[in-house]
């Protein structure tokens, strides 16, 4: 399968990403200032970087599992360059830094495991830089702290599937489409064939399924009760001091606190693994 055919398939499926971004990209695609991003140097490149014991990984742009050519984010370069900061010596701690409005459902959960696995070994903190919505609050909210900027957006909990039904523009065109299949779903999503109630229903039932990983993700993140983040669950993403008030982040802070903070927990989590440690060895004596 060539690289663009790989590309292309990754962006069909259901998303949990802020939908008016959806909709402002999809335009953008269709008539053609979408830019496309540069080529990675080598599938080895940096994907964190170190400073003074703090990796910080950067979550910019749309997610999807693997590259896109449109850019934004792989969630398996994400979860790669959480494992390589895991294992350096030289991090104590990790910082995910996220500007982004979310992503494909595929590739969202591991990336979310990631998060909880890397947390249990390092402290890690996530700053949200004017946006964290759906996939990318979903990473967010299993670190062990989470904090935004004062203006940025954080929510946009939800998932979105779409399908078009263009049998009026094949009908203008005199074309008919037949679907000969092995089920009343088997054609769902056919260029010119209508989308019946049922379909919409089937298709609802799928998202519906789908975001329960997301809500239970989170409300185990943050410490949520299931229904109160099923209550936030409408799409709405809220300013970050409204964010806050919900449950949804920490603090509202700058970039530099949130270093601060950072720096802060390293000593204690740094203990705490100590104290495990010697209870591992006195078990074991």
């Amino acid at each position: 399968m060539s690289d663009d055919i790989k590309c292309a398939a990754q962006h069909f499926g259901p998303w949990m990403i802020q939908t008016a971004w959806l909709s402002r990209a999809v335009a953008a695609v269709r008539d053609g200032t979408f830019q496309a991003a540069r080529a990675r140097a080598s599938d080895d490149e940096v994907d964190y970087a170190v400073d003074d014991g703090i990796a910080r990984i950067r979550i910019l742009g749309q997610i999807t599992k693997g590259e896109s050519s449109f850019g934004g984010a792989s969630s398996i370069r994400i979860r790669r360059a959480l494992r390589g900061a895991v294992a350096d010596k030289d991090v104590s701690g990790i910082l995910l830094v996220i500007d982004s409005p979310g992503g494909t459902v595929a590739g969202t959960p591991e990336l979310a495991a990631e998060v909880v696995k890397a947390n249990a070994l390092k402290p890690v903190h996530a700053y949200i830089e004017d946006l964290g919505a759906s996939a990318a609050y979903w990473a967010a909210s299993q670190a062990r702290y989470v904090s935004a900027n004062a203006t940025a957006f954080v929510g946009s909990i939800g998932t979105v599937a779409f399908i078009e039904d263009s049998t009026g523009a094949f009908e203008k065109e005199g074309i008919v489409v037949h679907v000969v299949s092995t089920g009343a779903y088997k054609g769902l999503g056919m260029p010119g064939t209508p989308v019946t109630q049922e379909h919409l229903d089937y298709l609802q039932e799928q998202v519906d399924d789908l975001n329960k990983f997301f809500l239970k993700g989170v409300a185990s993140g943050r410490g949520m009760k299931l229904g109160d983040v099923r209550d936030l669950a409408d799409g709405r993403d809220w300013v970050a001091s409204k964010a806050q008030a919900m449950g949804l982040i920490d603090s509202v802070q700058t970039y530099d606190e949130a270093v601060k903070k950072l720096r802060a927990a390293i000593p204690r989590a740094a203990k705490r693994r100590q104290t495990a440690e010697q209870r591992i060895r006195l078990t074991e004596a």
